[in-house]
């Protein structure tokens, strides 16, 4: 029987390889951008697997909350199905709010940037009575948010508008796996930390350099850690111990699970880094 997902922010990066990993595993998939003509790198990616899934390209910027409230409908819709297995969220707001120090920000700017926490408030409000039985609902969060601030933005640290909407948006899962405790307990619950990944928009910004400090982990160890966790049984020992929990540490569980990803060499120095710098 097949399986549905839904991945937000699957033009590259994490989101990208989330979908890539799904279909991999035989998940036909619905995946969104805030261009549909971005999405055909990754629609490329899954065609090359030369699995038989079904992929569906949507429209959706966090910013227009009619479209995060719509794009589930639409994913069933688009994939001609009555129920979804997965929805992963990593679309997160792009723009100069995460670049600006607490002097600069305005209340635009702020508004804008907690548009990360809302648009995974409103889809996975959306996804849940659409949801299969042991389906799995995925945030992509930051260990950012519980992390002692050591630099200012200017010199590679987090902006208060990231890591405000980040630390909103990873209390959500958890509060939801409470909520639904009793009448679906099936439902599973995964907020997954990537480890520092270098993505395009650093680049962009001329900051993927004072980001490497914490490490440069390959977006694909998130993508099959989240498919792992996904399609393993329930009664597994990674998905039970993950299910609900404030933060799963992609890069260390690839390492216990021992995936095998090009590129990927766990650093423990760098696990323990997180660790220390927690609040």
């Amino acid at each position: 029987m097949k399986k549905h997902a839904l991945i937000t922010g699957a033009s590259r990066g994490i989101g990208q390889a989330a979908a890539v990993s799904l279909a991999a595993r035989g998940y036909n998939v619905a995946i969104t951008a805030r261009s549909v003509d971005a999405l055909h790198d990754t629609e490329h990616k899954i065609r090359a697997l030369g699995s038989k899934v079904d992929v569906f390209k949507l429209e959706l910027d966090v910013l227009d909350t009619a479209a995060c409230l719509g794009c589930v409908d639409a994913a069933l819709k688009g994939l001609g199905a009555s129920a979804l297995n997965a929805v992963v969220h990593a679309a997160i707001y792009q723009g100069p709010a995460l670049s600006l120090d607490i002097a600069s920000l305005t209340p635009v700017e702020l508004e804008r940037a907690m548009c990360s926490f809302s648009s995974a408030v409103f889809i996975f409000q959306r996804a849940v009575p659409v949801l299969a039985r042991d389906a799995s609902l995925v945030l992509i969060v930051s260990s950012a948010t519980n992390m002692r601030p050591t630099r200012p933005v200017a010199a590679g640290g987090w902006s208060l508008a990231y890591v405000a909407a980040k630390s909103a948006a990873a209390k959500v899962l958890p509060l939801l796996r409470v909520e639904l405790a009793k009448q679906r307990p099936d439902v599973r619950c995964f907020n997954v930390e990537p480890g520092l990944v270098v993505t395009q928009a650093m680049v962009d910004a001329g900051t993927a350099d004072k980001f490497r400090q914490w490490g440069d982990v390959p977006p694909q160890v998130c993508g099959e850690v989240i498919a792992h966790l996904a399609s393993a049984p329930a009664s597994s020992g990674a998905v039970s111990k993950a299910n609900g929990a404030a933060f799963v540490y992609a890069p260390k569980l690839a390492h216990d699970l021992q995936l095998r990803i090009p590129g990927f060499v766990f650093d423990p120095r760098k696990a323990q880094g997180v660790e220390d710098a927690k609040l």
